[in-house]
């Protein structure tokens, strides 16, 4: 229950700002705030129109914490961007460590070229049985926010 609340508050208030949707891609890694390496890729497609102020996407995510070995695969079903293309949030159902009962919420900032030294982010929350949170400025890969 807890996961459905952060996701949908990640998502109110995207949508309140007055939101279009652009398709999402990125992959990289950070050092968390413990200190530990992260991995991560995604790619997030929105489809159709916006009902009620969601938007609707497909994708995957995958992210591993090199430091604890946790596994997170998600796949999306909601996602925004802002209308000057350089912040997307996105999130939907995933597994931590191949166990079900978690959801994610995903908020990027595109920072320009190239990504790493521009300063690219990435602030992720996992909700369920256990919560996580990571979060970092990329220190190799990308994030792109692609415009329509």
């Amino acid at each position: 229950m807890k996961a459905r609340y952060t996701l949908a508050l990640v998502l109110a208030v995207a949508l309140a700002a007055g939101v279009a949707c652009f398709k999402t891609t990125g992959g990289g890694w950070f050092i968390d705030q413990y200190g530990s390496k992260v991995t991560f890729g995604f790619t997030a497609k929105p489809v159709g129109e916006p009902v009620g102020g969601i938007q609707e996407a497909k994708g995957k995510f995958q992210l591993v914490d090199h430091g604890t070995k946790t596994r997170i695969h998600g796949d999306f079903s909601t996602t925004s961007s802002d209308t000057h293309s350089t912040w997307s949030t996105f999130g939907g159902p995933c597994t931590v460590n191949g166990e079900d009962g978690y959801s994610f919420a995903v908020i990027v900032s595109d920072r320009g070229e190239p990504s790493f030294s521009a300063g690219d982010l990435i602030d992720i929350t996992i909700s369920g049985p256990t919560d996580y949170r990571y979060y970092g400025v990329l220190k190799g890969g990308n994030i792109q926010i692609h415009k329509k």
